[in-house]
């Protein structure tokens, strides 16, 4: 997005935060202590990495689990061979379908935080069919499933919500979330997996150990996408005093939009103005309609800027001029 704020001092405040970044870089617990407090967006994506990194290597046992118990006897380490590569083989040709097909709808349609949340959902339901029966199907299933979602839907969405971090702090905490916090969540998966052996004597248990992280997973998924709107307009708030650019029309879905229309309506004109660049960034027909409304609603003393911002969205649209 392009705000349109006045940009002439934003080289030295750039200069002041690349030196606030130098002084703080590889202070890692530092980092991330000042991350936590003062990001409710980092909060959020820690929780659903941490879930990921901890979800991943039980679903991962779980699948090797059933694998080799179908594969006993006679010939059954080809077996397992010849398993492993075919799953891997359609998932990697599903993962290529999804990318190609559905994820670019899915994320105009639904939007992105939306479906991240698909994600924890998969694992609940993976988890939920391998404790009621730890079979093959079972576990193929669960597994194709989340290496659908994870690789083709959720990963690519959180990487473009890392683009909501201010520019002086997106590097330090993409780099904790997926460095730290996914291999802690790792780590603490495969103890999970001991503790499921060898103190609770079950493979079982690993499932039923991760059903409440999935959940919990998928509450704090719902959690971001209900704050979404509000979290985008603090990025783009907090990136417009430097003169950085919030880009991404995939970042404004249908729900996202009607839920930016009361900003527009605020009284305060330049959280008025944030929300303006933010929805006239949206697919025309959206921004159009939510500006519209929002002329309808919007207090005598910031109706002109939005009524001007409609008439700058109506002018992007069209294509050919109208001949009469």
């Amino acid at each position: 997005l392009r705000p349109r704020f006045d940009r002439g001092w934003a080289a030295p405040v750039a200069g002041r935060r690349e030196r606030d970044r130098e002084a703080r870089d590889g202070d890692t617990a530092g980092a991330f202590g000042g991350l936590w407090r003062s990001s409710p967006l980092f909060r959020l994506l820690f929780l659903t990495a941490l879930a990921s990194g901890l979800l991943g290597p039980m679903l991962y046992f779980q699948f090797n689990y059933v694998a080799d118990l179908a594969t006993a006897g006679a010939g059954g380490e080809q077996r397992l061979l010849t398993l492993y590569a075919g799953v891997r083989g359609w998932i990697s040709v599903g993962i290529l379908a999804v990318q190609l097909l559905v994820a670019g709808s899915l994320y105009r349609n639904i939007g992105i935080p939306l479906a991240a949340a698909i994600s924890p959902l998969v694992y609940l339901l993976g988890f939920l069919g391998l404790s009621v029966r730890l079979s093959l199907p079972a576990g193929v299933g669960a597994m194709a499933g989340t290496k659908l979602q994870d690789n083709a839907v959720y990963d690519p969405a959180l990487r473009v919500l890392y683009n909501l971090f201010p520019e002086e702090i997106r590097s330090r905490a993409a780099a904790l979330i997926e460095g730290p916090v996914k291999r802690a969540g790792g780590a603490l998966g495969n103890v999970a997996n001991l503790v499921a052996l060898n103190l609770l004597g079950s493979a079982l248990w690993v499932g039923y150990m991760a059903l409440p992280i999935a959940a919990a997973w998928l509450v704090a998924s719902l959690l971001l996408w209900r704050r979404y709107p509000r979290l985008l307009l603090m990025a783009s708030e907090s990136r417009s005093r430097y003169g950085d650019a919030l880009e991404g029309e995939e970042l404004l879905d249908p729900a996202t939009v009607r839920a930016l229309v009361p900003e527009i309506c605020s009284e305060d004109a330049s959280r008025c103005r944030i929300a303006l660049d933010l929805v006239s960034e949206a697919e025309p027909q959206r921004a159009v309609s939510a500006l519209a409304e929002a002329a309808g609603q919007a207090p005598e003393a910031t109706r002109p800027i939005v009524i001007e911002a409609l008439d700058r969205v109506l002018e992007r649209a069209v294509v050919q001029p109208l001949h009469l």
